[in-house]
């Protein structure tokens, strides 16, 4: 949960180094990136994606605004067992949301768009215990394994790679897994009621047609045409 200034609301916290958003593609669209300045002896900072900011500060200037995170990172860590919370941040940039526009439309429909408005926090100013590594390369993601646990125990030999290698798009895929589902569902749904609502109006008007018999025959005989007695059927 992060809480601003006026309310409290549950969005998703990352906790990222500076050249988080140049391996993921991000944009900067206003105010600055987070650098390798923000340490625990600065201002506290944060940045957020637009998400967040058309959710809680639309149409006015986020920058400058002031934000608190609950338990950043793992809540079953030391830091986060001391003190609740952290220190005000100060949001000094907002970036491009990097979730598909189609998961947020319907997340917001459930009211649940927690997951799509997204704070960023330094990780020099915020140590996590357990952090995911992005690596930019091409062919099959798993040929990075070993160099990647190589240069990790190389960093540091007590660090333990958990061994779970995945693309981005495959991230992001589950992440939106939910709401396709509901979509897909919402969709066959609405299917299934046409149809539904089709045979009905079909099983009326073949029903009314059949009791009014008569009544066209009559006409029918007067010198009605098929087609003034199809007129007739339709309305």
């Amino acid at each position: 949960p992060i809480e601003t200034e006026t309310n409290t609301q549950q969005v998703g916290v990352n906790i990222v180094s500076p050249s988080y958003f140049d391996l993921m593609g991000g944009e900067l669209l206003l105010g600055r990136a987070l650098s390798s300045t923000d340490t625990q002896d600065s201002l506290p900072v944060a940045t957020v994606n637009q998400n967040f900011v058309n959710e809680y500060f639309p149409n006015e200037n986020p920058i400058g605004k002031r934000i608190r995170v609950t338990r950043p990172g793992n809540f079953w860590e030391p830091q986060n067992q001391d003190k609740q919370k952290t220190e005000w941040l100060t949001i000094v940039g907002v970036t491009t949301s990097l979730q598909s526009d189609k998961g947020l439309e319907f997340a917001r429909k459930l009211g649940n768009v927690g997951n799509y408005l997204t704070v960023y926090m330094p990780s020099n100013q915020w140590v996590s215990r357990v952090m995911n590594v992005v690596v930019s390369g091409q062919g099959e993601v798993e040929r990075y394994a070993d160099p990647v646990n190589r240069a990790i125990s190389q960093v540091s030999p007590k660090m333990a790679p958990l061994g779970v290698y995945q693309t981005i798009d495959t991230m992001l895929r589950k992440k939106d897994a939910f709401m396709v589902l509901v979509s897909q569902f919402i969709l066959s749904f609405g299917i299934v009621s046409l149809i539904m609502a089709s045979a009905g109006l079909y099983g009326i008007a073949s029903f009314t047609t059949q009791q009014k018999k008569r009544e066209y025959g009559i006409h029918l005989a007067l010198g009605a045409s098929k087609q003034t007695i199809l007129s007739l059927v339709l309305k």
